[in-house]
């Protein structure tokens, strides 16, 4: 059976009153698989304010049969830190309208505007169990970048003895803590947390801090975790824990659960030091491509695709490797450490930790191959070890140290070849063509805005083809470096991430 498909058109949802926006998405998620929806106009006023939501830029969905009844929406936020990256907040499409293609419909309007506006970076959240929202964005060309879990425990009588006294605290001072010390890619509904001292309630022990719902609410028998943060001295000391731990003791009748939106990376230790299990409910944590709904150029592997790069392709051998580092001659790395401040002892490069946050927000780092590939973000070059104190016994100036992730050769070197070792912090901005077959690959600046596809087959004993990329002069939304030397390779710029290699390539004699 054909689908019936429906024209439609997108209006500010300023045009509407929060009561209005609150019953549209009540509608629009009245058979939803996560919690129960039932907002209220205050209730919709607050969620607005928390989640940094612009009515202006948000979207009202009607159909040209009935253009004084929406059908749907689309909320858009934007973060005051990050004015250049946009947070699909939530979108729903009601039940009556379903199955008529509404929905790609409006979300190719949302990124339209979107990239219309200039923006970055289009990003959101759904649930990994709602298969129809999930094969949606997947045909409308967005990414998953990573999944987002949630966990939960019933601790049994007596398991945490109560001998510690969790101290009631203000939401500002958590807030601050998270604005100025969370990771830069906290995801949005990790960002913030509600601070409606009726249901929520924020603690600290130490140096370490908590929002959660009311645990003292008798009608409730699960405490949420909303936000669970250690100030930066105090990290990888057990804080985090001995606060878990002694909530649950404070509070020994109830259950506790962090809902799906933290990172996997940034919770599964802690859940598992403590017990706790996984939520039936996770999320993916999904991205929009800036080309175009129909060009899903991030994050892929070619295997001899031609149209997908920028400049001449450069052929290196191709080996396994085990390093969150990439090493080049130190003739390449020694113009970017002079740029960026960055201080040597024994041999090592070590950088600022602030460029891992805001400060290294906006600037690129150029990458000298032998074609030269550009806008690598500096923040994925700044490896944190968690312990700056430790490394200042080096010697080290800097006031918080890390390891910086372009480290000159020469460190590792005792033959006197000359050799480069690339990981997966330049190469999430490359485009990599792998030829096994040969055990080589080649590597280019990603192009950014192809829609087009040219494949060429690589038979054993051949070369990569002899084939030009896009000349960059003829792109016109590839951020592009404006120096032409290896001293002349720092550039403030918002960078996209392009590509997403998880291997390593080590080429000998560049």
């Amino acid at each position: 059976m054909q689908k019936e498909h429906v024209a439609m058109e997108s209006r500010p949802i300023s045009e509407l009153s929060d009561s209005q926006i609150a019953d549209l998405f009540n509608k629009s998620f009245e058979d939803y698989i996560g919690t129960l929806v039932n907002f209220t106009a205050e209730s919709m006023s607050n969620y607005i304010t928390l989640n940094y939501l612009s009515k202006a830029h948000s979207h009202a969905f009607y159909s040209s049969d009935n253009p004084d009844e929406p059908i749907g929406f689309a909320l858009i936020a934007i973060r005051p830190d990050k004015p250049t990256e946009t947070r699909l907040g939530a979108m729903g499409i009601v039940k009556a309208s379903r199955g008529k293609g509404v929905g790609p419909k409006a979300l190719k309007m949302v990124f339209d505007a979107e990239k219309a506006r200039g923006m970055s970076t289009v990003g959101f959240e759904c649930i990994q169990q709602n298969a129809p929202a999930v094969k949606m964005y997947s045909s409308a060309g967005c990414i998953i970048t990573r999944e987002l879990l949630g966990w939960q425990y019933t601790p049994r009588q007596g398991e945490f003895p109560a001998d510690l006294e969790p101290k009631p605290c203000s939401f500002e001072e958590v807030d601050a803590l998270v604005k100025t010390y969370a990771a830069g890619d906290l995801p949005w509904q990790a960002w913030g947390f509600d601070k409606t001292p009726e249901t929520n309630r924020a603690f600290r022990l130490g140096d370490a801090y908590c929002v959660v719902t009311d645990p003292e609410d008798k009608e409730k028998d699960t405490v949420k975790v909303a936000c669970l943060i250690v100030a930066p001295q105090s990290r990888r000391k057990g804080e985090a824990t001995r606060l878990a731990k002694a909530m649950m003791g404070r509070f020994p009748e109830k259950k506790w659960m962090a809902p799906p939106i933290f990172p996997k990376e940034y919770g599964q230790g802690l859940a598992k030091k403590l017990g706790f299990q996984k939520t039936e409910l996770t999320q993916y944590q999904l991205e929009m491509n800036r080309s175009s709904s129909s060009s899903n150029v991030a994050r892929i592997i070619l295997f001899g695709g031609i149209e997908k790069y920028i400049g001449n392709l450069a052929t290196l051998p191709l080996v396994a490797g085990f390093t969150n580092l990439t090493f080049l001659l130190d003739e390449y790395v020694k113009p970017v450490w002079d740029s960026l401040g960055v201080e040597i002892a024994q041999k090592r490069a070590f950088i600022d930790c602030k460029y891992a946050e805001d400060e290294g927000r906006d600037i690129a780092v150029d990458v000298a191959f032998p074609n030269k590939m550009n806008n690598v973000p500096l923040r994925k070059l700044v490896v944190d070890t968690g312990n700056p104190g430790l490394l200042k016994l080096l010697g080290l100036k800097l006031e918080s140290p890390c390891i910086f992730g372009l480290q000159g050769t020469s460190a590792n070197n005792s033959t006197g070849n000359r050799f480069g070792i690339v990981e997966s912090n330049v190469l999430r901005s490359a485009c990599v063509v792998y030829d096994p077959t040969n055990k080589q690959v080649g590597i280019a600046q990603a192009h950014v805005g192809s829609s087009s596809s040219n494949i060429v087959d690589l038979k054993a004993g051949t070369d990569s083809p002899a084939v030009t990329g896009v000349n960059a002069n003829q792109t016109n939304n590839q951020p592009r470096s404006e120096g032409n030397s290896a001293g002349d390779m720092i550039t403030p710029r918002f960078v996209w991430t392009v590509a997403i290699i998880l291997s390593t390539v080590v080429f000998p004699d560049i």
